[in-house]
């Protein structure tokens, strides 16, 4: 009754969350489960008014509730999801810390109120992005008004940053000439050192990555701490990491590998694969180990706590650079993190990262994620009506519309002839860069499905949880044995 009283009588659209509580246990429903189980339903916004209006034997609640929305809840009640928490059966300080970081996100306001948060995940983090391009070997200047990558100016003799060390051994070793598809000009040595440089830096960010979520699977053990120098202590470790471990499955790497890297998984890529590029030249075992100066305004600290100074060894520099941030999926795993602070750093900001140094010759520009959510959200709920009202019936008109149309079956079959509707939609981004555009509307597709209700598992039965899009990430809300509320994240990696 309080839920059509906003809704109805105080044409209240912006609820997001309804919570029935006694203090100790809770009950949380999705604003949109009611839209489209009651609102939508005329009968009982019929019965509703009359109720309201007096036109009744009586306008005692009970009435309300045992003899007209009791009727209507029965027919729903088994479509009707919610989240039930009772902390009458297990008192708080015996929670885990990840159940409470659950709970806590559950009782946010960024949750309930369904709030953005502060930061866009496509947000550039400058501290990185500058430090990064300095270790690499490269600056962001200003021409003709816009930001644009060029090779950083450094003293002769100095080869520490990764370009330099790299153009050195094209030069050196007489590499250009075997390279026929880039143009013989001043500019080749820049060109082709770049895209090695790039190439092993994308594989070692992805590593910083896989290394975070190893370890978080693996209860943060150091057995899964790999990129460091006591593990990789050279270009040439480096370049085993690369191709005599990731590149192959566990039964076939050489024994000479088998123990060093037992706790390193076979990664099925391409991006561990030699580049056309590092046939034609050489792999990073090739460079030579330097030291370089560390960045005027480097993340990192010395031993006394003070900003690092001098100089370091290129490859150890990157690792403890990588080391100082987190890389992992969840920022908040633990609510009293005993380490110092890290700035979290996700794949949405690496992934910019590199399509803004991939566009160092004009400046490159980058679609807010607030942007592209938007954007995919509109252009695929509207795809969606027109194929819906082409397909199936033409009395469709909004999303909300198929929403309803959807609700009225039930079987597997059904739902399987709906997903193939939708998933004959065709999305095409001629100026991909990061690909970050077709992640969002990947996880817009994902949603929608779940709002018309036809997600399903392999086998087409329908998943029991309610998914939803938060900073252009993915939060699926499960509900598990006993109604414990799992909240998983997931990362565009």
């Amino acid at each position: 009754m309080y839920y059509l009283r906003e809704r109805v009588d105080y044409k209240n659209n912006n609820i997001k969350h309804l919570i029935i509580t006694n203090g100790f246990e809770w009950f949380f429903f999705n604003a949109s489960d009611f839209y489209n189980l009651f609102y939508k339903n005329s009968e009982l916004i019929k019965e509703y008014k009359t109720f309201r209006d007096g036109r009744k034997d009586t306008t005692k609640n009970e009435l309300f509730y045992n003899e007209i929305a009791k009727k209507y809840i029965d027919k729903v009640e088994d479509a009707l999801p919610f989240v039930h928490l009772d902390f009458r059966d297990k008192e708080v300080s015996k929670f885990k810390e990840k159940e409470l970081v659950n709970i806590y996100k559950l009782f946010s306001d960024v949750h309930l109120l369904g709030k953005s948060f502060g930061n866009d995940s496509n947000q550039l983090n400058k501290a990185f992005y500058n430090e990064l391009l300095h270790i690499i070997g490269l600056e962001e200047v200003k021409e003709s008004g816009k930001k644009v990558i060029q090779r950083k100016k450094s003293k002769d003799s100095d080869y520490g940053p990764l370009l330099e060390n790299t153009i050195f051994t094209l030069e050196d070793k007489d590499y250009l000439p075997k390279i026929k598809n880039i143009p013989n000009n001043e500019e080749k040595s820049f060109t082709v050192g770049l895209e090695l440089c790039l190439t092993w830096v994308n594989r070692i960010l992805f590593l910083k990555l896989l290394e975070s979520q190893l370890r978080s699977y693996n209860g943060d053990s150091t057995e899964y701490k790999f990129l460091n120098s006591d593990f990789i202590p050279g270009f040439d470790s480096l370049n085993e990491l690369f191709f005599s471990a990731l590149a192959k499955p566990v039964k076939e790497r050489h024994q000479r590998y088998s123990e060093k890297f037992r706790y390193i998984p076979y990664l099925n890529s391409s991006l561990f694969e030699r580049s056309e590029l590092e046939d034609l030249t050489f792999d990073i075992t090739a460079l030579m180990d330097e030291e370089m100066e560390v960045y005027s305004s480097t993340v990192l600290k010395n031993s006394n706590g003070k900003k690092q100074t001098g100089k370091l060894n290129t490859l150890e520099y990157l690792f403890k650079f990588l080391d100082a941030y987190d890389f992992s999926a969840d920022a908040s795993v633990e609510i009293n993190d005993k380490q110092q602070n890290k700035t979290l750093i996700n794949a949405s900001v690496l992934g910019l990262i590199f399509e803004k140094i991939n566009g160092y010759k004009d400046g490159s520009f980058y679609t807010p994620g607030t942007i592209t959510m938007f954007m995919c959200k509109e252009t695929l709920r509207k795809s969606v009506v027109q194929k819906f009202k082409e397909e199936i019936t033409d009395t469709i008109e909004t999303f909300e519309d198929v929403i309803d149309y959807c609700n009225n079956f039930f079987k597997k079959e059904e739902r399987k002839k709906f997903n193939e509707l939708v998933n004959s939609i065709r999305i095409c981004d001629p100026a991909v860069g990061s690909g970050h555009f077709l992640v969002s509307a990947l996880n817009e597709m994902i949603v929608l499905k779940s709002e018309l209700g036809i997600l399903g598992d392999e086998d087409g039965k329908k998943l029991p949880c309610t998914i939803e899009i938060d900073n252009d990430e993915i939060y699926i809300l499960m509900l598990m044995e006993n109604y414990l509320v799992i909240i998983v994240k997931i990362h565009k990696v």
